[in-house]
């Protein structure tokens, strides 16, 4: 008789428990005629269907698969992975989880497996039908900590690779140059150049190494890139499209909430917009007054007469001083009358604009409150839920 050995795990820790035979270090559990057949010495024919439960394992199974992977153990992720999707094919963690496993146990000279790629894919996928939820989000932020977990782990590996090939570069001749010190000039010519030729083949060829591996450092790095900004722009639309639904249910829940808020709102712009007509009907008002205040007609017409006396005593003679001193005399009067009245047209201005300043000062007391509960009542209805 065979030892009985769990065909999940290996393990022969088997013990029976409630009529199976249920395996200590995976969890699956086995009928005692399915035990009795693994227990033959020899081929054994089955026929029919032989079911293995192992759904109690599934757990685990995902369990152990995390730890591997965080501890780049990816060939046992791998197998852990196959083995939870044996039971699940459709978990999404887990189709992503093998693919990167996959991608971390390859050979540094390969390029991203297909499976990878396909693995990212398919994840995408699936998480883009999904309603979005904390538990989701969450998921998704730890993807995208798998994926350049496992890149970062593979450029690294890679980096070391190409650091080991440098390695084997050698850029001068050595020993030929002291045997060219030592003498025998036209025979260590000839078999320096012959040197020469090698060492360039042989450099040229650990370039050509060196530049293949780094082809796999960039197309990683690229893969890299370009997955987790997908996962990032998905991300970021189910999170809109998940704040949006929150948002909508909220609302339609509470619908006359809503349409007291609206209401209110409603009625606090309309008394604003009243106040700041109100405003603007006094404005026009008090700057109507500033442009028809009669001094400032006086000044105009003083700046006129100054003008005309000027022009007249430009016109006089070289001989005409008399003349011209007393137009100057008018001249200096009517600047005197014109400071004069200016200063009362100021001072009106000055006291009409200050009506204007107190009437907008009001106006803004007035909307203060009104536009704060305006604000309050905006971010209650456009706050996320």
């Amino acid at each position: 008789m065979k030892q009985l050995t769990c065909e999940m795990c290996g393990s022969t820790d088997l013990i029976k428990q409630d009529g199976v035979f249920v395996c200590q270090s995976c969890g699956t559990k086995y009928s005692i005629e399915e035990a009795k057949k693994m227990m033959v010495e020899g081929t054994v024919e089955i026929v029919g269907t032989v079911r293995i439960d192992n759904s109690g394992s599934y757990d685990k199974f995902i369990g152990l698969a995390r730890d591997a992977f965080e501890d780049s153990r990816y060939e046992s992720a791998y197998d852990y992975c196959s083995k939870a999707l044996d039971v699940n094919a459709e978990n999404p963690e887990m189709i992503l989880l093998q693919g990167l496993s996959l991608l971390g146990k390859e050979e540094f000279g390969k390029n991203i497996p297909v499976g990878c790629t396909n693995a990212v894919e398919t994840y995408l996928k699936k998480l883009s039908s999904f309603e979005w939820g904390a538990e989701t989000a969450q998921e998704f932020e730890t993807a995208i900590q798998y994926v350049n977990s496992v890149c970062d782990y593979k450029i690294s590996e890679l980096d070391a690779k190409i650091a080991e090939i440098r390695v084997d570069l050698r850029p001068t001749r050595g020993a030929m140059d002291i045997l060219a010190d030592l003498g025998r000039p036209a025979f260590v010519v000839s078999q320096n150049q012959a040197e020469d030729k090698k060492i360039e083949l042989h450099n040229k060829q650990v370039r050509g190494k060196i530049n293949a591996v780094q082809a796999k450092v960039n197309t990683i790095v690229g893969f890299q890139k370009e997955t987790t900004e997908q996962m990032s722009a998905l991300g970021e639309v189910k999170s809109e499209e998940a704040s949006k639904k929150r948002f909508d249910e909220y609302w339609a829940a509470h619908v006359d909430e809503k349409s007291a808020l609206e209401c209110e709102k409603k009625n606090l712009d309309e008394q604003i917009s009243q106040n700041n007509a109100s405003f603007a009907a006094q404005r026009t008002a008090y700057e109507k007054e500033i442009n028809s205040i009669p001094e400032a007609k006086d000044v105009t017409e003083l700046e006129k007469k100054a003008k005309k006396l000027a022009a007249d005593k430009q016109a006089l003679g070289f001989f005409k001083g008399k003349e011209k001193k007393s137009i100057q005399i008018q001249i200096d009067e009517i600047e005197v009358k014109k400071a004069q009245v200016c200063k009362v047209v100021s001072k009106k201005t000055d006291e009409l604009q200050q009506k204007i300043n107190a009437a907008q000062e009001e106006t803004q007391e007035k909307n203060a409150p009104l536009l704060t509960r305006v604000k309050e009542i905006e971010s209650e209805l456009t706050k996320e839920r």
